[in-house]
């Protein structure tokens, strides 16, 4: 019997059958559907330790020994595979997965590889990147007799190749895994519960992954909550060059749980350059089919957003030039500014004053990218006297006459005369959380220091000046608020504030633990 629905497959890597075996029921009982027993990494397995294994999970696992040549740990005989296989089949497993390669090379007669209850799953990985004809492939190793699940793997580099597996998975009329390697594939890993996919993989925890980029099963169940996609499913998600430890995804996707909305946040790699966002925004445009309702922008494509949507009625967008939001409505694409506005309100705030009171403040500003940006944009809108101050003095100068600033040199930034410092550099930012871009001698008591830094919450900058005696903002209550403006842009829902912080808190303390 194929699985549906999908079926949440978590691979269990340990090298001894006690651990093994603890692994997975660990695994049954946190919500994976399916175990994946990889054989292949067992120290000296012999084939009554694998009959017993596979017995004790039968229907409820899936039996793997892969060779080296493909990706796995074996490495002996291909006829004591074999053998090893034969005695996982004893033990009643569902499916039994086995190499395409070694079948399309006749190495393996498909009548003489064990398969499971259910059949094989036949499966194809090429750890450089994608076939050149998916569904050629695809339909080749459909036609394998026992062969009960199909299975393409992939390297990706870049998200937009993520979509060739989601076309095969749209078009494929026999039960058909289909998913991208490495952190850019994160798409094709949860999107496929959406296409029909018969299956997806996952780790059991951070650093059991048995391919490059499978998520954890915690963050498959809790965070893109798998087993509630369906076909109606919405997407939104997050494209810059990093994006693998944004905490976007888990304040979002807990805001869409508080909500009841169906819809997925996920991570979105997109190489920089103004081509390869061109590109990305294209494929998209291109498959309607996606449910892509919103992403936020992050580095380096903001003011690639900026160019590629509708002339925005965004104040603060046209004031910057610069887009971190777009929302989607048909072919037309709607880009707003949510940076701008939420660090003026966080200032405000912090300062107990009114936005318009900010009029005639001098700021210090550190950075030239793009949060500091949108901010000195915004600043200068507001009537404060505005100096930028860039280790690139080119780039600090571009910025200052964009915004109507101006710029001074980096080593001149510890003689600043502001009443508001801002940190809009990425120093301090974890890993280097022991770093500040200002010695602590040189802040004053007096001054308002705020940190768009928000890994770690409290920088080093802010430690200091708190025991400086200054007043100190930290870049989650930017964060948060900028957040709950795109919510709120993209759903017209009230965005909960409080429950995306505590999100944010969460994955920073898990974050933390695994560092």
């Amino acid at each position: 019997m194929i699985p549906d629905p999908p079926q949440l497959i978590a691979s269990i890597v340990q090298t001894s059958p006690e651990t093994m075996r603890r692994q997975a029921r660990s695994a049954l009982d946190r919500g994976a559907d399916l175990v994946e027993l990889r054989l292949d990494y067992l120290h000296q397995p012999t084939a009554e330790s694998i009959r017993t294994l596979a017995a004790e999970f039968h229907n409820r696992c899936v039996c793997t020994l892969r060779p080296a040549d493909q990706g796995g740990r074996y490495v002996g005989p291909e006829t004591e595979r074999i053998n090893l296989l034969h005695a996982a089949a004893a033990g009643n497993p569902r499916f039994i997965d086995f190499e395409y390669a070694r079948i399309a090379e006749n190495a393996a007669h498909p009548d003489e590889i064990p398969r499971g209850t259910d059949g094989l799953i036949v499966s194809h990985h090429d750890f450089i990147g994608p076939p050149s004809d998916p569904t050629r492939l695809a339909n080749d190793i459909a036609a394998i007799p026992h062969c009960a699940i199909t299975k393409l793997a992939w390297a990706a580099q870049d998200v937009a190749e993520n979509f060739r597996a989601l076309d095969l998975l749209r078009t494929t009329s026999t039960p058909t895994i289909a998913l991208c390697m490495g952190r850019a594939g994160l798409l094709s890993r949860v999107l496929g519960r959406k296409f029909g996919a018969a299956a997806t993989y996952c780790s059991v925890d951070v650093g059991s992954e048995s391919a490059p980029g499978q998520p954890t099963l915690d963050d498959m169940r809790e965070c893109f909550r798998w087993h509630h996609i369906d076909s109606d499913t919405d997407l939104f998600g997050l494209i810059g060059w990093p994006v693998a430890h944004s905490l976007s995804p888990d304040i979002f996707n807990a805001a869409f749980q508080h909500h009841n909305i169906n819809a997925v946040y996920l991570p979105l790699p997109v190489r920089p350059g103004p081509e390869a966002f061109t590109q990305f925004l294209n494929a998209v445009l291109e498959r309607p089919w996606l449910g892509l309702q919103g992403l936020s922008v992050t580095l380096p494509h903001k003011q690639n957003a900026f160019r590629n949507c509708s002339p925005p009625t965004d104040p603060s967008a046209r004031r910057s030039e610069a887009v971190n939001t777009l929302k989607f409505d048909g072919p037309q694409t709607e880009g707003t500014n949510t940076d701008a506005p939420a660090a003026i309100a966080s200032i405000a705030h912090t300062m107990q004053c009114t936005i318009e009171e900010l009029s005639g403040i001098d700021v210090d500003l550190l950075g030239a990218g793009g949060v500091a940006r949108s901010i000195a944009a915004a600043l200068a809108h507001a009537g404060c006297n505005v100096t930028i101050y860039n280790r690139t003095p080119q780039r600090a100068d571009q910025l200052a006459r964009f915004c109507r600033a101006r710029s001074a040199p980096w080593q001149s930034r510890t003689d600043r005369r502001g009443r508001i410092l801002i940190n809009c550099t990425s120093v301090g930012m974890w890993p280097d959380v022991n770093e500040s871009p200002i010695p602590a001698d040189a802040l004053d008591p007096e001054l308002t220091v705020f940190d768009t830094v928000y890994n770690p919450p409290q920088t080093r900058l802010l430690t200091d000046a708190a025991a400086r005696g200054c007043r100190t903002l930290p870049g989650m209550d930017m964060f948060i608020r900028q957040a709950a403006l795109q919510f709120e842009a993209w759903t017209a829902r009230p965005a909960p504030t409080e429950i995306m912080k505590r999100a944010a808190q969460a994955a920073l303390a898990r974050f933390a633990e695994k560092s």
